[in-house]
């Protein structure tokens, strides 16, 4: 009896390690949560927060990235890429939803908004007699979102942030979940106001910086920016064509762009992008 009872328990044992199903495998998108919507659009596989340093605008000279790059000494210097994992916006029901023309867009899930004040505690005396530790001041992080615009959970969340419980899909919901999409978009959202004449100015230049990277492979120029603003921040639509489609084998795929005085690169890891047995892109 021992015999057989051993391999159920290491059986019972295993299957409490494995993954449990995240929501949207679980709930149909009407069932989502407000929970659920903010998830799916700020720190999901098609979304991830990044926390930009504000100091790089005044050393880098933002209008400079019009006919020329950015004179940043510290770029001259060879410092590393400026983006690290942040914060993001809240999201709730019937806060609103995308508006104009963009697949993906809207105020919904932007991730603007201040994150806590840049830097740590520092000493403002020395010796035994020296003061209480002080922290160091300066202004928040920018913190701002990378999200697949043109993926189907993506749009399904925008949708449902823009009802109150049960709902039935109005005809401007069906066209947008039914759209084929001819390119990838990409949205950055997130960036301060005041960012947006100048951004509006270079998407040439923003266009030239930014491409989706795969290894092994030629990476894809993005087709065109669009660049957007709102009443309190910006976004930045990057569209790239699906001619050389991007597939699991690819593994993962990486956005590389520069905003101004900002480089940004998040990758993305494919396996985790998948929804209803297809690549959700």
């Amino acid at each position: 009896m021992k015999k057989f009872i051993l391999p159920a328990l290491l059986l019972l044992l295993g299957s409490a390690g494995l993954r449990a199903a995240d929501f949207w495998e679980k709930k149909d998108y009407k069932q989502w949560m407000p929970k659920d919507v903010h998830k799916m659009l700020t720190k999901s596989p098609w979304a991830q927060n990044v926390s930009l340093d504000p100091m790089r605008m005044r050393r880098g000279g933002f209008e400079n990235i019009e006919g020329g790059p950015t004179e940043d000494p510290s770029a001259r210097r060879g410092d590393p890429d400026q983006s690290r994992s942040g914060g993001g916006g809240d999201v709730g029901f019937g806060s609103g939803g995308a508006s104009g023309r963009e697949p993906g867009g809207g105020s919904v899930g932007s991730g603007g908004g201040p994150g806590p004040p840049s830097g740590g505690p520092g000493f403002s005396g020395a010796g035994l007699g020296g003061r209480r530790p002080a922290a160091r001041r300066g202004p928040p992080p920018i913190n701002v979102t990378v999200r697949w615009a043109s993926a189907l959970p993506v749009k399904q969340a925008i949708i449902r942030a823009r009802y109150r419980g049960d709902f039935e899909e109005s005809e401007q919901d069906k066209q947008l979940l039914n759209m084929k999409d001819e390119q990838y978009v990409v949205l950055l959202s997130g960036l301060p106001s005041r960012m947006a004449r100048g951004l509006q100015r270079n998407t040439e230049r923003i266009k030239q910086m930014t491409v989706l990277h795969r290894k092994k492979k030629e990476p894809i120029a993005a087709a065109s920016v669009e660049v957007l603003p709102r009443d309190q921040f910006v976004e930045i639509f990057m569209f790239f064509p699906r001619d050389d489609g991007i597939t699991l084998e690819d593994k993962d795929v990486e956005l590389r762009t520069q905003v101004g005085p900002f480089k940004i690169k998040r990758k993305f890891r494919l396996k985790k992008m998948v929804y209803n047995d297809k690549l959700e892109l």
